[in-house]
C-alpha cells in the first residue's frame, strides 16, 4: 500500500514543478501590474505637475522679457509687437497656473503639494 511506482512519484513531482511555476508566474503578473501603476500614478502625476511648473516658470519667463523689450523699444511697431507678446505670455502664464492648481486639487494629493501650488499662486498675484 505504502509502495508507488517511479511513474507515480515523478508525475506527483512534475505537478508539483508546474504548480510552483504557475504560482511563481501570478505573483510575477501581481507585482508587474503594481509597478505599472505606480510608473502610471508618477507620470500621470509627479511629472505632469513638475512639467506644467516648468512651463509656467518658462511662461513667467518669456513675459519678464518680453516686459523689458517693451521698456526698450522705441518704435511704435516694435511696441505694439512687444505689447502683444506681453500680453500672450501672461495669457499662458495665468492658463498654465490654473491647469496646475486643478491637478492640485486632487484630495489624494499630499498637503505639502498644495501648499506649494499655493505658494507659487501667490507669488504669481
Amino acid at each position: 500500500m505504502g509502495a508507488t511506482t517511479v511513474r507515480a512519484k515523478l508525475t506527483l513531482n512534475a505537478a508539483l514543478m508546474v504548480g510552483i511555476l504557475l504560482l511563481l508566474a501570478v505573483v510575477s503578473l501581481v507585482a508587474l501590474a503594481k509597478s505599472n501603476q505606480r510608473l502610471e500614478a508618477y507620470v500621470n502625476g509627479v511629472n505632469a505637475r513638475a512639467t506644467l511648473a516648468v512651463e509656467a516658470r518658462e511662461a513667467v519667463n518669456a513675459r519678464a522679457i518680453a516686459a523689458r523689450n517693451l521698456v526698450l523699444v522705441s518704435g511704435a511697431d516694435d511696441l505694439a509687437k512687444e505689447k502683444a507678446a506681453v500680453l500672450q505670455a501672461d495669457r499662458e502664464v495665468g492658463a498654465k497656473l490654473a491647469e496646475l492648481k486643478a491637478q492640485a486639487a486632487n484630495p489624494e494629493l499630499a498637503d505639502e503639494v498644495r501648499r506649494r501650488v499655493g505658494q507659487i499662486e501667490a507669488v504669481e498675484q
